[in-house]
C-alpha cells in the first residue's frame, strides 16, 4: 500500500495517508476540521516514494512473520497442536499474508521446539509421536528435517515403552535361559574388580634426639610404621553382559557370572555401566559397557526387571 503526506490547514499536523484518499475529504485525526486530501503526487517522484514503500513493506512484512513466529511456538509449547489453535493460527496467517514458503524457512525450529516439548515431561508416547506428526504436516516439515530427529524420537519412544513393561525379548548367542526365562538385553563390556595396584611403606619415629657432638646425634625411642596398599578397578575379562527377567549375565573370556535380582543388595546403573553389590560376595562387581549409546535404555530395563521380579 503507497502512502503520501500532507499538513492540516487548520492545525499544521503532519498526516500520513494512503493514496486511496486522495482528492477525498476526512475528518484530520488531531484536530477534527474537514480535510481535503491533496491529489497524487507528480509522477517524477515516484522512484523514491516506491524505495519508501518497499522499504515500509518489507517492514511490516518482517513484523508480520515476527508475530506469526511468536504465535506459532506458543501454539507448540506443549508438544500438541489442538484444532482451536490450527483455526487461530490459519485466521493469523490470513491477516498477516503469511504464506507456506514463508513458514518453513523456520520449520526446523519449530518441530526441533516441538520435539523438546513432547519430552519434557516424560519419554515420547504413541499419542505424543501422532502429535508431532500432526504438527509436521500443518507446518510443512521436510523430511530431511524430521529425520534429523527420528533417532531421538525412537529411542524416547522406547524408554515409554519399557517403562509401561513393553520389553521385547532377544535370544542371546551362548547363553542358556532357564525355565520362563526371557532375555532383553546384551551389549559387549569390561568386567572391572578391585585390587591392590602398589603397596608402599609409611614410616615414622618417635623420641627423643641428643647431639653427641657436631654432626652426630643420638635418638633415644624407636621406629613405627605400617604397610600402605593402594587400590584401583582394573579390567579382569572382556565379554558380554546379559539381562534377563531373572538375573545379570556376564560371560567373559577369563570370568563369568550370573547373579539372581533376589541376591542383589546395592545396584548403581549408570550411562556408561552398572555396579552392584550381592550378599554372597564381599567385594562390589562392576560392569563398563564398550559402548554407552544405549546406557539410558539399559538403566531403564534393568529398574523395570527388579521392579518386576518375583523371585
Amino acid at each position: 500500500m503507497k502512502y503520501q503526506e500532507c499538513e492540516c490547514s487548520h492545525c499544521d499536523q503532519s498526516l500520513e495517508y494512503p493514496v486511496e484518499l486522495c482528492g477525498k475529504t476526512i475528518d484530520c485525526p488531531n484536530c477534527n476540521q474537514p480535510l481535503l486530501m491533496p491529489d497524487l503526487a507528480p509522477e517524477e517522484s515516484s522512484f523514491f516514494g516506491g524505495l519508501v514503500d518497499k522499504f515500509k513493506d518489507a517492514r511490516e512484512n518482517r513484523e508480520n512473520h515476527k508475530k506469526f513466529k511468536e504465535y506459532t511456538f506458543e501454539a507448540i509449547a506443549d508438544g500438541i497442536l489442538e484444532d482451536e489453535e490450527i483455526d487461530f493460527l490459519d485466521q493469523k496467517r490470513k491477516e498477516l499474508l503469511i504464506d507456506q514458503d514463508d513458514v518453513s524457512k523456520w520449520g526446523e525450529k519449530v518441530f526441533k521446539a516441538a520435539v523438546a516439548a513432547s519430552k519434557e515431561h516424560g519419554p515420547i508416547s504413541p499419542d505424543k509421536e501422532a502429535e508431532l506428526g500432526k504438527i509436521s504436516r500443518y507446518f510443512g516439515i521436510s523430511l530431511s528435517v524430521q529425520s534429523q530427529y527420528a533417532e531421538e524420537i525412537s529411542r524416547s519412544r522406547k524408554i515409554h515403552d519399557i517403562q509401561n513393561g513393553q520389553l521385547p525379548p532377544i535370544m542371546p548367542s551362548g547363553i542358556v535361559l532357564k525355565k520362563t526365562e526371557s532375555a532383553y538385553w546384551q551389549v559387549s563390556a569390561d568386567l572391572f574388580e578391585e585390587r591392590v595396584v602398589n603397596k608402599r611403606y609409611e614410616g615414622g619415629s618417635r623420641g627423643v634426639s641428643m647431639r653427641v657432638m657436631k654432626g652426630v646425634s643420638f635418638r633415644l625411642g624407636g621406629h613405627s610404621g605400617q604397610m600402605v596398599s593402594e587400590k584401583a578397578h582394573i579390567p579382569v575379562s572382556t565379554g558380554r553382559f546379559v539381562i534377563t527377567d531373572k538375573r545379570l549375565i556376564f560371560s567373559g573370556d577369563n570370568k563369568s557370572f550370573s547373579v539372581d535380582y533376589g541376591k542383589i543388595i546395592d545396584i548403581q546403573p549408570a550411562i556408561d555401566g552398572v555396579r552392584f553389590s550381592q550378599s554372597n560376595i564381599q567385594k562390589p562387581r562392576l560392569i563398563i559397557y564398550h559402548s554407552k549409546n544405549d546406557g539410558d535404555l539399559i538403566c531403564e530395563i534393568i529398574s523395570q526387571c527388579l521392579s518386576n521380579y518375583e523371585g
